[in-house]
């Protein structure tokens, strides 16, 4: 006979990290409350109970204040949330209940709770019973009704951080905004060759889509390096990271920008950030050197060689990324100075003025002369300046 398994010493870290390795469906959980106020919930713990009657279940943590607000509601809405919707699904998770509606789109069920106007799909029920689980809640209730909405790829939670489904038999196509910059960049390709032959670096054009930014395409290799196996790798775009897309957008998308860092930037961070991007404007060009960000640095380049990225090496990214925090000064290159110069990148504009891609040189030298940095960024600018009346047709 098997003597019985002691569970009481298990690490709840472990118990997390293992428990991780299964993927979850994300959805948001909504209800108007008792107040009359729309509230809601992320969940990663929704299933599918019992066909007749027809039940579905969550798992709300037990002390939830999030969830007591929705119990006092008399229904409640399931709505299945898409890879497009990470952002409302970070927003939801993590900011107080008046801030998470603001600009969100949703009509009423026919019992008058919320249905998210881009939501997979949504299932209206009522409370039916509840069971004891522990820290948690098991929540079941009876399907109401239920229905499709807009078509797309499911979001799903793993090893802590969010993903989206990709189909193995059939190759899945690319985000509709991706194939625009796919494009853009396949016009760009004529000018990379030509850029990475005369300056013997590696040239490369980048793309931002939702909330990554995407190597594109490349050209040329970096003397003394493997051949480049940077596209197709996707980085957060958070600030101070991709300041060229943003630079010359308007008020909302800084703001959504700016919002995508882990929490709320002190007043003087914030209006460095917003420096930084009028910079950009009036400069055309970033130059990142070696010296700013060694640990990431290190990490891209762990990026870069590795064959897939997890949750968990995102998610280090994005935290490094952060850490280096806004740039506190910005100046033109001085005569007779050596820079540590890492990247030089310049934007690409599309034929309605917006950012289409980000061109850039990958320097290994640890040290330049300032004269050779301004003749590399001028040779940049004016492929940026090539390709950009190559996309607008002039």
């Amino acid at each position: 006979m098997n003597a019985k398994f002691d569970a009481t010493g298990l690490n709840p870290r472990v118990f997390r990290d293992v428990l991780g390795h299964f993927p979850t469906s994300v959805a948001l959980v909504t209800a108007i409350s008792n107040a009359g106020e729309p509230v809601g919930m992320i969940v990663g713990s929704f299933t599918s109970v019992s066909l007749d009657p027809p039940l579905v279940a969550f798992l709300p943590a037990r002390e939830s204040v999030r969830f007591a607000a929705l119990r006092t509601g008399p229904t409640f809405v399931v709505n299945v949330l898409s890879s497009d919707q990470e952002s409302l699904c970070r927003t939801f998770a993590t900011k107080g209940n008046g801030d998470m509606w603001d600009g969100v789109q949703w009509r009423t069920s026919r019992t008058g709770a919320p249905i998210l106007t881009d939501a997979m799909a949504w299932i209206e029920c009522e409370f039916f019973t509840s069971y004891d689980g522990g820290d948690h809640q098991i929540f079941v209730g009876r399907v109401l009704d239920l229905g499709l909405g807009a078509p797309g790829r499911p979001l799903v939670f793993f090893q802590g951080g969010y993903g989206r489904f990709e189909r193995i038999s059939v190759v899945a196509p690319p985000e509709t905004d991706l194939i625009n910059q796919l494009r853009s960049a396949d016009v760009a390709r004529t000018e990379l060759e030509r850029l990475a032959a005369e300056t013997g670096l590696e040239a490369g054009a980048q793309a931002a889509v939702g909330e990554e930014l995407i190597y594109l395409a490349t050209a040329g290799t970096l003397k003394d390096e493997h051949p480049s196996t940077h596209v197709g790798v996707r980085v957060p775009h958070v600030p101070p990271w991709g300041s060229l897309f943003v630079a010359w957008s308007g008020d909302h998308v800084v703001e959504r920008w700016l919002g995508r860092l882990s929490s709320t930037p002190a007043k003087e961070d914030r209006e460095a950030y917003l420096r930084t991007l009028e910079w950009v404007r009036d400069h055309g060009w970033v130059i990142t050197f070696h010296s700013d960000e060694p640990a990431l640095e290190q990490a891209m380049d762990e990026l870069f060689a590795s064959n897939a990225s997890t949750p968990e090496q995102q998610r280090r990214l994005r935290a490094l990324i952060e850490s280096t925090g806004p740039r506190r000064e910005l100046h033109q290159l001085e005569t007779g100075r050596n820079y540590d110069v890492r990247l030089i990148s310049a934007p690409v504009f599309g034929p309605s003025g917006e950012v289409a891609l980000v061109l850039r040189l990958q320097i290994a030298a640890k040290q330049l002369p300032a004269d050779q940095v301004i003749a590399l960024r001028d040779q940049l600018l004016t492929s940026a300046r090539n390709v950009t009346a190559a996309l607008c047709g002039n």
